[in-house]
């Protein structure tokens, strides 16, 4: 799913079982990124409930925006030719994903499968050149990953600008008269934040500020699919473009051979001295299909204790029109609160409202909420 590899915005400029794996968390250790062999890896697990209108449900899941994750990476040292780096990155096997429980997938975080090759996340070299850019070539992210999140409210992880179906987004929606379909809220929304595929991808250098991606690839971990995929983004970054304030923006443009082709972008704003901070994100289909999406937030270090401590608030909402069902609209409302406790260890709390209508029913809402900590090493 969507998810990043970002770590807190602040470095560097659920049941027994659940509390086993907290404490687990708790007392990890921190590998900073360096020449050689280095591991890395991530959990981020916690507590989802859904309300269709009717029932609750309550699940131990795996947070898919930014999903557990283990890996391995090789970085050469710098030469006249540039440097290399070898990563091998992997999810973790668990049925437990936050956007796919639902009422009658009622599984939790420690409900494996066997690790199958479509669990490989990452399994690409990467060469950085002295001058020309980045060529990555393997299993990885397409150039167009990330385009439409910008983001500065630190709320990334639960409140993401393009993808809000991991909280609660598999719940099946239910009808007026009781009735539970087989619509999943998700369906109304779409996906437009970037894949993962076998790929040659290049990456220019920053021209103040500006970066661009073009990628080319075939997925070739699932079967039954042969298309061609190609995309080119541009992302923007600048702290001195307005004083005072921190900016991002990204736009991205993606074809595939046998299906519709999307564009979608975001512009992220952050106030440094008040914290507020503000992301407008928007993207469609060639069919006509869209969604808009706003957030309004603040980060602070509300309790004097440093940069790594910061705290994040922030009020999402998000439409989309005439995904999955023809005439479908979906609203989704949002709040979330994100406390962070060092560079590598965060905690979060959201709450949505979520709606949904088309043609053809009239349908109940739904509510979700995801409780949860997210750790990194």
């Amino acid at each position: 799913m969507i998810e990043t590899a970002e770590k807190s915005p602040f470095c560097g400029k659920a049941a027994t079982r659940g509390c086993v794996a907290l404490a687990f968390i708790a007392f990890g250790h921190t590998a900073t990124a360096q020449i050689g062999l280095e591991a890395y890896g991530e959990l981020n697990i916690g507590v989802l409930i859904t309300d269709d209108g009717e029932q609750t449900d309550e699940f131990l899941v795996d947070n898919m925006t930014i999903p557990s994750r283990f890996g391995l990476r090789y970085t050469t040292a710098k030469t006249e030719l540039g440097s290399f780096r070898f990563t091998f990155e992997s999810g973790i096997p668990t049925n437990g994903q936050s956007f796919a429980v639902n009422q009658l997938n009622a599984r939790n975080f420690f409900d494996f499968n066997e690790w199958d090759r479509t669990d490989i996340r990452l399994l690409q070299v990467e060469w950085d050149t002295p001058s020309a850019g980045r060529f990555s070539f393997g299993q990885g992210w397409m150039s167009t990953f990330l385009n439409g999140a910008s983001d500065l409210s630190g709320t990334n992880n639960i409140a993401s600008s393009n993808m809000p179906l991991t909280n609660g987004g598999g719940r099946l929606i239910r009808a007026q008269d009781g009735t539970l379909t087989n619509i999943r809220f998700s369906d109304g929304i779409g996906r437009l934040f970037g894949s993962r595929r076998f790929r040659l991808r290049y990456d220019s250098p920053s021209f103040d500020g500006l970066t661009l991606s073009a990628s080319v690839g075939q997925e070739v971990l699932k079967e039954n699919d042969d298309q061609t995929y190609v995309d080119v983004g541009l992302r923007y970054a600048n702290n001195d473009l307005f004083d005072g304030f921190d900016f991002k923006a990204d736009i991205g443009y993606s074809h595939a051979s046998d299906s519709a082709d999307y564009m979608n972008g975001a512009i992220a704003l952050l106030h440094r001295k008040t914290g507020l901070n503000f992301v407008f994100a928007s993207g469609g289909y060639e069919d006509g299909s869209f969604y808009l999406n706003g957030k309004i937030g603040i980060l602070r270090d509300m309790f004097g204790a440093g940069e790594n401590y910061k705290t994040a608030f922030a009020l999402q909402c998000f439409y989309g029109d005439d995904f999955g069902v023809s005439g479908s609209e979906i609203e989704y409302i949002s709040l979330s609160a994100v406390q962070y406790l060092g560079p590598n260890l965060q905690i979060y709390a959201t709450h949505a409202l979520q709606t949904y209508s088309d043609p053809n029913d009239s349908y109940q809402d739904g509510k979700s909420s995801l409780f949860g900590v997210r750790y990194t090493f």
